[in-house]
């Protein structure tokens, strides 16, 4: 037996000396006692098609994705707060961008985020945010650019919380537009975890 964060595990070899089961008691769960980071991933609706909809094309090695022209802009999968989160800490929202081709001189892709957080009391909290990405001259391409677009700590911040996205490139304001249009690769959310998924269906 070993007491872990509270609780009472058994720890098993299983396979080889490395391998273990954790036994916990019905109704707890593991916890962290450092919490520890994991990634929400916001996918592109597959019904973006139509006037003001970015273009599927292909990126790299027939694989294809969005390609967004000022103006363009894309609804994200709803997704829902997972039951591992630390309720009620900080989020971040980040996106990767995929440049196909460079310029030869430095260039800039400004995207507008909106996104809706509902909080456990039912209530939604409309934001929109701005993040313009630069894309330095003779980028070895095809690359992908990481950026942040913003954190924020929700209020009633519980697991099953939604989170609503839309995504829209808007005019650059510090470089000039890139020659070729860029693709939006991913939109994220980095969330804190201090357990291995919660005690109950609906809470922690």
């Amino acid at each position: 037996m070993k007491f872990i964060s509270g609780i009472v595990a058994t720890l098993k070899r299983v396979i080889s000396p490395d391998d273990f089961f954790v036994d916990t008691p019905e109704g707890k769960t593991l916890i962290l006692k450092n919490s520890a980071y994991q990634d929400i991933n916001f996918g592109i609706n597959p019904r973006n098609t139509g006037s003001g909809r970015p273009t599927l094309e292909e990126f790299v090695s027939r694989i294809q994705q969005f390609s967004f022209a000022v103006g363009d802009f894309a609804d994200l999968s709803p997704e829902e707060m997972l039951h591992g989160w630390e309720e009620g800490s900080e989020l971040e929202f980040h996106t990767h961008v995929g440049i196909k081709n460079s310029d030869i001189d430095d260039r800039g892709v400004r995207f507008e985020l909106t996104y809706v957080y509902i909080d456990s009391n039912g209530i939604y909290q409309a934001t929109a945010v701005e993040h313009e990405v630069l894309i330095e001259a003779n980028l070895s391409t095809p690359t992908d650019l990481y950026f942040s677009f913003n954190k924020f700590t929700p209020g009633h911040g519980k697991i099953g919380n939604q989170v609503l996205t839309c995504i829209k490139r808007i005019s650059a304001e510090n470089n000039p537009e890139p020659t070729s249009n860029p693709f939006l690769l991913s939109i994220g959310l980095h969330y804190k975890i201090n357990t291995f998924g919660s005690r109950t269906i609906r809470y922690k």
